[in-house]
């Protein structure tokens, strides 16, 4: 498109020159012939400076709609040219914008051809269409005809001086000058450029195909030499007294020598090329051969079973493990079939989503050959010239199995450990309030023991032992239930005495009520049953009653209650301790926000009394709750089912 840019703007530029200097020579090439009207070469300047800096290409946002109004002008105005021949008015006022009164013969100089007016149409909607058409083939396809057309044109009506025949350039409509015919070759084959590799007849003339070479190189060299050659013999003949047959023998000689040259390294190019072909083809097959073979050991050497399956899962290929396997060949038939033991496809096939050449999906697939499972390894390759699917299967039932029995492991490990953990803190959190009171006991005797008389002695001696007793029967109780629980906390429901158990365990905290001045009351009727775990109650009693001694000052008091509703028994411990203020009352129960607080003696306590109270009542089908006013004390409460 640069070189025919170029063209057409000398030649333009010459016939504004000599327009401008009185040269007509420079716009008609000779001087009987019509010169190009300035307007043309106005119009062929504009489009020449286009196409040597590709600006139909450019789409900056600037410049774009300033090129856009320049060709739609220049279309506007050689279809108002074109259109004055039938309405016999001058529509574009070029005879004030050009004036002159010369004459060749009865042809005006100065005004463009209507023939000429069409072709700049033409030419134009070309352009348009580049600009506003989308990169369909059919505009591509128009554009390149369109550009051939204008260039056909030009060929003929230059073909018309050249061979004397005015019925080519000239007739009603006011002829077409020579170098405007030339101007317009050019132009045609520059919107053939522009529409692109695509355009059929470019495709035919660009590539390394033999074809492509001899039509790039025979026909410039044709369409040359026709016009320079005729036009040398008809510039020579007509400016110098030379035999015109003599000229036309030696221009016939010259090309005739230079097609013999070029048909002959035209022949050895093509030649050599198609040597070179066929030993890249020879190469390839040589490749392709061996590649095959690769494959084909590949295929046979893979140490699992595997296939290959095309779109709609019909084997195309199976390996020799699988036909093993088998026991027959499988060859035509659909995969899920033979492999899976309910007969119907994968949910989550691969092939359902498509085959992609060349990636790779691993799925786990279970009831595939009589209940195993499989991993398989889907890839998609081309055989035998279409899309198809590799399938590896490996058999990793027995690593699902180790897998899953890894994790039973895993699960009864910490499960065992959880278990140990919270036995751990039951033991030590029930354990420190009987041992508080023996230390009681004993740092009262260290301290004081001479200001005591016998009888004094005598009777902190024998609550000493009763605290020591109280202690160990706790401990061994505990233990003995902590071993019964090493695989898990498991409740084992019986009919229990709500009565017996609350007295017990305030039997446990006698000494620490007594050393701290409060009231415990048991308001149970005696013979109240439940129907629970009677270690995981006992637990609970006590963590309660351990509480509200801890949070209730000296001269307080603390009474255990029951009441029966329906099938369920709620047991209560009231306190008149120090209550719990509001913003822990919502937390109180919660494992994730386990908190401590000093007693009102400064007893020191885990956190974990109450979150153990919760689990063990909900595993005995009950619910724990509090109602607590700070000032006034605290009633925790709990539910059972009641015992038959």
């Amino acid at each position: 498109m640069t070189i025919s840019g170029i063209i057409i703007f000398t030649i333009s530029a010459m016939a504004i020159t000599g327009w401008l200097i009185g040269k007509h020579m420079l716009s008609s090439f000779l001087p009987d012939y019509i010169p190009m009207a300035p307007s043309t070469a106005l119009f062929f300047m504009v489009y020449g400076v286009l196409m040597i800096f590709n600006l139909f290409e450019n789409n900056n946002r600037k410049i774009k709609p300033y090129i856009l109004t320049i060709v739609v002008l220049i279309t506007i105005y050689g279809l108002l040219k074109f259109l004055e021949y039938f309405i016999h008015r001058d529509l574009t006022l070029e005879q004030f914008i050009f004036s002159g009164s010369e004459k060749l013969g009865d042809i005006p100089l100065y005004k463009m051809s209507n023939y000429t007016g069409l072709l700049f149409f033409i030419s134009g909607i070309a352009v348009l269409l580049k600009y506003i058409g989308k990169e369909k083939q059919i505009i591509v396809n128009l554009i390149g005809n369109l550009g051939l057309l204008v260039s056909f044109a030009g060929f003929v009506a230059s073909l018309g001086y050249i061979f004397g025949t005015p019925f080519l350039y000239s007739g009603n409509i006011i002829p077409l000058a020579f170098t405007t015919a030339i101007a317009f070759v050019f132009l045609g084959l520059g919107l053939l450029a522009l529409s692109g590799e695509n355009n059929y007849f470019i495709r035919k003339l660009i590539g390394s195909q033999s074809s492509a070479r001899i039509l790039r190189a025979f026909l410039p060299f044709l369409i040359l030499v026709n016009i320079i050659g005729d036009s040398l013999e008809q510039y020579i003949s007509h400016n110098y007294n030379v035999n015109q047959a003599l000229i036309s023998a030696l221009v016939s000689l010259i090309a005739i020598i230079i097609a013999i040259i070029l048909t002959l390294y035209l022949t050895k190019r093509v030649f050599q090329s198609a040597n070179k072909a066929e030993a890249e083809r020879l190469k390839a097959e040589e490749e392709l051969k061996e590649t095959l073979e690769l494959r084909d050991t590949l295929l046979k050497t893979i140490p699992f079973e595997m296939d290959i399956v095309d779109e709609k899962g019909t084997i195309l290929f199976q390996n020799e493990l699988l036909k093993k396997k088998l026991g027959r060949d499988i060859l035509g038939e659909k995969c899920w079939e033979i492999y899976r033991d309910d007969k119907t496809p994968c949910l989550d096939c691969p092939i359902k989503k498509g085959i992609k050449i060349g990636v790779t999906e691993t799925t786990e697939s279970s009831d595939i050959f009589d209940g195993k499972i499989f991993e398989i390894i889907h890839t998609g390759l081309m055989y035998n010239g279409k899309k198809a699917m590799l399938e590896i299967f490996h058999n990793v039932t027995d690593r699902k199995q180790s897998e899953t029995q890894l994790k039973k492991y895993a699960g009864e490990l910490e499960l065992s450990n959880n278990t140990k953990d919270k036995l751990f803190s039951i033991i030590a959190h029930d354990l420190r309030s009987p041992f508080n009171s023996i230390l009681g006991f004993t740092d009262l005797l260290n301290e004081q023991f001479e200001t005591f008389n016998d009888d004094e002695k005598k009777s902190i001696i024998v609550k000493l032992k009763e605290s020591s007793e109280n202690a160990y029967n706790l401990l061994e109780n505990l233990l003995a239930w902590s071993l019964e629980q090493r695989e898990g906390i498991k409740v084992k429901p019986e009919k229990i005495d709500l009565y017996e158990i609350a007295s017990m365990q305030m039997d446990i905290f006698d000494n620490v009520a007594h050393t701290k001045n409060i009231r415990i009351v048991n308001l149970i009727t005696p013979g109240t049953f439940a129907n629970a775990d009677s270690n995981m109650v006992t637990t609970i009693v006590r963590n309660l009653l351990n509480n509200a001694l801890k949070f209730t000052r000296s001269g307080g008091s603390i009474s255990l209650t029951t009441g029966v509703k329906n099938d369920q028994i709620t047991m209560s411990v009231t306190d008149t301790g120090v209550g719990i203020p509001s913003h822990i009352l919502n937390t109180i129960f919660k494992s994730t926000e386990t908190q401590t607080t000093n007693g009102t003696a400064n007893e020191k306590g885990t956190g974990l009394g109450l979150i153990v109270c919760k689990e063990f009542v909900e595993k005995n089908g009950g619910e724990i709750w509090v109602e607590s006013e700070v000032g006034k004390g605290s009633r925790f409460s709990f539910t059972l089912p009641v015992g038959v």
